[in-house]
Protein backbone atom coordinates (compact mmCIF):
# COMPACT_ATOMS: atom_id res chain seq x y z
CA UNK A 1 0.00 0.00 0.00
CA UNK A 2 1.32 3.43 -0.93
CA UNK A 3 1.54 6.05 1.85
CA UNK A 4 -1.33 8.15 0.44
CA UNK A 5 -3.70 5.17 -0.02
CA UNK A 6 -6.33 4.63 2.64
CA UNK A 7 -6.98 1.13 3.99
CA UNK A 8 -10.14 -0.44 2.56
CA UNK A 9 -11.77 -3.68 3.59
CA UNK A 10 -12.04 -5.64 0.34
CA UNK A 11 -15.27 -7.28 -0.78
CA UNK A 12 -14.85 -10.98 -1.64
CA UNK A 13 -15.12 -11.63 -5.37
CA UNK A 14 -17.72 -14.29 -4.57
CA UNK A 15 -20.21 -11.46 -3.88
CA UNK A 16 -20.20 -10.65 -7.61
CA UNK A 17 -21.51 -12.32 -10.74
CA UNK A 18 -19.52 -12.02 -13.92
CA UNK A 19 -21.24 -10.75 -17.06
CA UNK A 20 -18.65 -10.62 -19.83
CA UNK A 21 -15.93 -8.29 -18.59
CA UNK A 22 -18.12 -6.75 -15.86
CA UNK A 23 -18.51 -7.85 -12.25
CA UNK A 24 -22.11 -7.23 -11.14
CA UNK A 25 -23.69 -7.09 -7.67
CA UNK A 26 -26.68 -5.64 -5.85
CA UNK A 27 -26.00 -2.96 -3.25
CA UNK A 28 -28.15 -4.65 -0.61
CA UNK A 29 -25.90 -7.73 -0.62
CA UNK A 30 -22.71 -5.70 -0.10
CA UNK A 31 -23.51 -3.40 2.79
CA UNK A 32 -21.37 -0.25 2.77
CA UNK A 33 -19.18 -0.44 -0.31
CA UNK A 34 -18.06 3.13 -1.17
CA UNK A 35 -14.82 4.26 0.46
CA UNK A 36 -12.39 7.11 0.02
CA UNK A 37 -9.35 5.79 -1.82
CA UNK A 38 -6.68 8.38 -1.01
CA UNK A 39 -5.96 10.68 1.91
CA UNK A 40 -5.18 13.60 -0.43
CA UNK A 41 -8.22 13.35 -2.74
CA UNK A 42 -11.96 12.87 -2.59
CA UNK A 43 -12.05 9.94 -5.06
CA UNK A 44 -14.26 7.09 -3.91
CA UNK A 45 -14.24 3.48 -4.89
CA UNK A 46 -14.04 -0.06 -3.64
CA UNK A 47 -11.65 -2.96 -3.33
CA UNK A 48 -12.37 -6.53 -4.39
CA UNK A 49 -10.48 -9.53 -3.03
CA UNK A 50 -9.75 -11.77 -6.00
CA UNK A 51 -8.40 -15.28 -5.88
CA UNK A 52 -4.82 -14.04 -5.71
CA UNK A 53 -4.83 -10.33 -4.90
CA UNK A 54 -6.90 -7.24 -4.07
CA UNK A 55 -7.90 -4.93 -6.92
CA UNK A 56 -9.16 -1.39 -6.41
CA UNK A 57 -11.77 0.34 -8.55
CA UNK A 58 -12.77 4.00 -8.68
CA UNK A 59 -16.29 5.36 -9.15
CA UNK A 60 -16.54 6.37 -12.80
CA UNK A 61 -20.18 7.40 -12.83
CA UNK A 62 -23.44 7.19 -10.95
CA UNK A 63 -26.41 6.29 -13.13
CA UNK A 64 -29.66 8.04 -12.23
CA UNK A 65 -33.24 7.83 -13.46
CA UNK A 66 -36.01 10.11 -12.28
CA UNK A 67 -33.68 11.57 -9.66
CA UNK A 68 -32.78 8.22 -8.09
CA UNK A 69 -29.53 6.29 -8.30
CA UNK A 70 -30.06 3.01 -10.16
CA UNK A 71 -26.40 1.92 -10.47
CA UNK A 72 -22.80 2.80 -9.74
CA UNK A 73 -20.18 2.07 -12.40
CA UNK A 74 -16.54 1.53 -11.50
CA UNK A 75 -13.32 1.27 -13.49
CA UNK A 76 -10.09 -0.37 -12.32
CA UNK A 77 -7.31 1.79 -10.94
CA UNK A 78 -4.92 -0.55 -12.78
CA UNK A 79 -5.95 0.48 -16.29
CA UNK A 80 -4.46 -2.73 -17.71
CA UNK A 81 -7.10 -4.76 -15.86
CA UNK A 82 -9.88 -5.57 -18.37
CA UNK A 83 -12.70 -5.67 -15.81
CA UNK A 84 -15.31 -3.11 -14.77
CA UNK A 85 -17.78 -3.25 -11.88
CA UNK A 86 -21.46 -2.36 -11.79
CA UNK A 87 -23.46 -2.28 -8.58
CA UNK A 88 -27.21 -1.96 -8.89
CA UNK A 89 -29.28 -0.08 -6.33
CA UNK A 90 -31.98 -2.61 -5.60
Amino acid sequence: MKPYELPIDPIPHTQFTRSGSTLVAEASSLGRFLNRLYDDACDVGLAIQGRQRVEKFYLDREEQRDGETVAWHFKPIDRALPITVTIFND
